[in-house]
C-alpha cells in the first residue's frame, strides 16, 4: 500500500513453504521477497537465497510496484523458481548483483503481464533445464551484462521485448534465443540485439 521500504546488508532464505497453487505462484506469495501494491522496496548489498520448490527469489506485482537491487546476491535451488521476477506492471531495476538459478525451469530474469525490467552489469548463471537468463514476456533490458546459461537459452521471448547491449552471454543448450508467441493476443515477440558478444555452444543462435 504505497509503503517504501530500504534493506541494507541483510540475509534471507526460504527453506520450506512453496504450495503449488496458481494465486501464490502468480501473485508472488512464494517468493523469498515479495512487493507488491504500490510499494516501493531498494535493496542494497543483500543475500537473497530460495531453496524451495515453486519459490522465487524477487518479485514485483502490480501498477506502481517498484523494486531497486544494487550488488547483492540472488540464488534459487529448487525447480521452478526464478531469481528475479516483473509481473502485472511490476517494475525492477538491477544493477552489479550476481542471480544464479541452479534447477529446471527457473529464468534468471522472467518479466509478464505487462512487467518491466533494466538490468546493468548483472553476473551469474542459470543451470537447469528450460532456464533461460532472460525470459520476457513483458519487457526485458540488459546492459553490460556478463552471464552464461548452462543448459538452456540465452533468451526466450514468449510475445514480450528483449533487449541487449553490450553484453557478454553464453549458451550451452538448444540455442542462442527462442521468439514465440503461446498467447497470440499478447501481440508478437521482438527481440533487439546490439553490440553484444554472444557465443552458443549448442545450436543456432
Amino acid at each position: 500500500n504505497d509503503v517504501k521500504l530500504y534493506i541494507t546488508k541483510l540475509r534471507m532464505s526460504k527453506t520450506a513453504g512453496g504450495i503449488n497453487d496458481d494465486d501464490r505462484r502468480f501473485n508472488g506469495l512464494n517468493s523469498v521477497l515479495l512487493a507488491d501494491k504500490g510499494s516501493r522496496v531498494t535493496i542494497d548489498d543483500c543475500e537473497i537465497r530460495s531453496n524451495t520448490p515453486l519459490a522465487d527469489g524477487v518479485s514485483a506485482i502490480g501498477a506502481g510496484t517498484e523494486v531497486r537491487m544494487t550488488k547483492g546476491l540472488v540464488a534459487t535451488t529448487r525447480v521452478t523458481s526464478s531469481g528475479v521476477n516483473a509481473l502485472k506492471d511490476g517494475l525492477v531495476y538491477v544493477t552489479a548483483t550476481e542471480v544464479n538459478t541452479y534447477s529446471n525451469q527457473s529464468a534468471a530474469f522472467f518479466t509478464a503481464q505487462g512487467g518491466k525490467m533494466d538490468i546493468s552489469e548483472a553476473i551469474g548463471s542459470s543451470n537447469g533445464q528450460a532456464s533461460p537468463l532472460f525470459y520476457s514476456s513483458g519487457t526485458l533490458n540488459g546492459y553490460r551484462c556478463h552471464m552464461s546459461s548452462a543448459k538452456w537459452t540465452i533468451g526466450n521471448v514468449d510475445g514480450g521485448t528483449l533487449t541487449l547491449d553490450k553484453n557478454e552471454l553464453t549458451s550451452g543448450g538448444i540455442c542462442g534465443f527462442l521468439l514465440y508467441n503461446v498467447n497470440v493476443k499478447e501481440g508478437l515477440g521482438i527481440l533487439n540485439l546490439s553490440n553484444n558478444k554472444i557465443t552458443v555452444n549448442e545450436g543456432p543462435v
